[in-house]
């Protein structure tokens, strides 16, 4: 057990905390072997080792987890006296909702709304049993006359897909960061937050860029981006994806990407049509209508659960991996997304084009 990085010992944390077996923990963690081979990923002696974790010891380090927390000074589950009473609860609900925009780190360390100190996770439970949810910053999108104008007519040609939304492959590129301080607060509604809310961002936090692509019914693909992307980078990513898995994509398939200058480059449109790749004719400033926004978004919440143990890069795009391809809320996204598309396309034609907040 004192072989176990930190970082995989948090996969089993994770994992058996919500509820799965030692044995099905140990699998998971040992398929993240296949998943770096299948992904083309470089994985070294040490941590092909240090994946290959047994049941046994996966239920060792979860019992120790619990001990050493006590299941983090939560007293009313074990029959001793709560560290804090209903009355300084509600206390401590009221001042985080009117800190709209604080972070987690800051309501922990602020003594006025922790004066005793309580675990991380004792403050996580009295947060969630009293409704405060954490929610990202919504993305402001600043909309031009003629991309209006193009998102409108989007919609109306759209307006009747239904079945037609199943076949559309979604891709995305995502810069995906560790920053304790950004982006996040805590509330009971998502309605509460103010769309012209910002926050300082923290210097120099853990940060990867990677490329994913998504059906109606999973993830399919993830890569990491090194440097800068430009079309060659991407003709290499999309060249690697389709040439590799003719035989495993969706019959009659669409292939959706936005508007960017790498992904409407000549060499791209070559490739695409060379290869008989039907594309979705996007329109510009549309990230509030696709289903890998909202996969980015789960993805970007579930991270703090391996917070802890992700030192660097390398621990940052294992976990993402993790969540992107395993994680039960990223599937339950990508469904529930794909059934909002002709709800969403009838609020654009309602706002004449604008944003929809709520995707």
């Amino acid at each position: 057990m004192g072989s176990t990085s930190d970082f995989v010992k948090g996969l089993i944390v994770s994992y058996m905390d919500i509820g799965y077996s030692s044995r099905e923990t140990s699998n998971k963690i040992g398929s993240l072997i296949g998943r770096y081979n299948t992904n083309k990923q470089m994985i070294n002696e040490q941590l092909f080792d240090e994946l290959q974790v047994s049941h046994s010891t996966c239920a060792n380090i979860f019992k120790q987890f619990k001990e050493e927390l006590s299941y983090a000074d939560n007293r009313k589950h074990n029959g001793r006296e709560a560290i804090y009473n209903e009355v300084e609860q509600q206390n401590m609900v009221g001042i985080v909702e009117e800190k709209i925009g604080i972070s987690f780190k800051e309501i922990v360390n602020d003594k006025t709304i922790n004066p005793k100190e309580a675990s991380r996770v004792t403050i996580q439970t009295i947060l969630k049993e009293n409704d405060i949810k954490c929610y990202r910053q919504p993305q402001i999108i600043h909309l031009s006359e003629q991309q209006r104008s193009s998102r409108l007519m989007f919609a109306q040609q759209t307006k009747l897909w239904k079945q037609n939304w199943q076949r559309i492959l979604f891709s995305d590129e995502s810069q995906i960061t560790m920053n304790p301080n950004n982006n996040f607060y805590y509330a009971k509604s998502k309605d509460q937050i103010p769309l012209d809310l910002m926050k300082n961002k923290q210097s120099y936090p853990l940060k990867i860029h990677v490329w994913g692509i998504i059906s109606s019914t999973a993830p399919l693909n993830l890569e990491l981006i090194e440097g800068n992307l430009n079309s060659n980078g991407y003709l290499n990513l999309i060249q690697n994806y389709f040439n590799n898995n003719q035989n495993r994509l969706p019959k009659d398939f669409i292939f959706q990407q936005d508007n960017s200058r790498v992904h409407t480059a000549q060499i791209i449109t070559n490739f695409l049509t060379e290869n008989n790749i039907n594309t979705l004719e996007w329109p510009s400033g549309s990230p509030d209508l696709s289903p890998i926004e909202n996969v980015w978004s789960v993805i970007k919440e579930e991270l703090w659960s391996f917070k802890a143990h992700i030192k660097n890069t390398n621990d940052l795009y294992s976990a993402t991996t993790e969540i992107f391809f395993n994680s039960p809320t990223v599937k339950q996204a990508i469904s529930n997304s794909y059934l909002s598309l002709p709800k969403r396309i009838q609020q654009l034609i309602k706002l004449n084009g604008e944003q929809i907040r709520d995707f």
